[in-house]
């Protein structure tokens, strides 16, 4: 069970970066697929993510977010077994929280001293790929120093969550089909 804080930044790369970036890295720590599904609670995040075989129920509370894009929160996670997952689904939406979206991502993981470094590729989103930066130890000013290094600039900061920029992508071209 996770239960810490979470310091993190998240970046929309540009075509070539994410490529450069990988390189520079090396060989990924760790590769996962990951889904998840979100569901409704205002100001908060609750999360069933299915990954390489596994379940974990996350809960996050509201997120705080500096001048600079890093966010802020207090996040709880817990492994689940399978044969939890459809009753809790079913008790999730009972309590009157309705699933929103689902997120279908790659990530390749970099364990760096202090961070976590996620390159991700956002299934469903015209420009896929991000790269989140994750501090181990709450570091702010160490993650701008990383972001700088990595040749990150703060106009790529991404404010919103992955499951806000694919809700919005769906929305959009939900809009678009109910035009033609």
């Amino acid at each position: 069970m996770k239960n810490a804080p979470e310091i993190e930044a998240k970046f929309q790369l540009r075509p070539g970066q994410k490529e450069a970036l990988a390189a520079r890295l090396g060989d990924p720590d760790r590769v996962l697929e990951q889904h998840d599904d979100y569901f409704d609670v205002p100001g908060r995040v609750l999360r069933i993510r299915r990954e390489n075989g596994q379940l974990l129920l996350t809960r996050k509370d509201p997120t705080v977010i500096s001048e600079d894009g890093i966010k802020s929160r207090h996040e709880v996670e817990y492994p689940l077994p399978e044969s939890v997952v459809p009753r809790l689904e079913e008790l999730i939406v009972w309590l009157g929280h309705e699933r929103l979206t689902s997120v279908s991502k790659r990530r390749a993981e970099y364990d760096v001293p202090g961070f976590i470094i996620c390159l991700d590729r956002i299934e469903g989103l015209e420009q896929p790929d991000f790269v989140e930066i994750e501090s181990a130890g709450g570091d702010h000013d160490a993650l701008l120093r990383l972001r700088d290094d990595l040749g990150l600039t703060a106009d790529q900061v991404e404010r919103r969550s992955y499951a806000a920029l694919v809700a919005a992508t769906v929305q959009m071209r939900q809009a678009v089909e109910a035009e033609d």
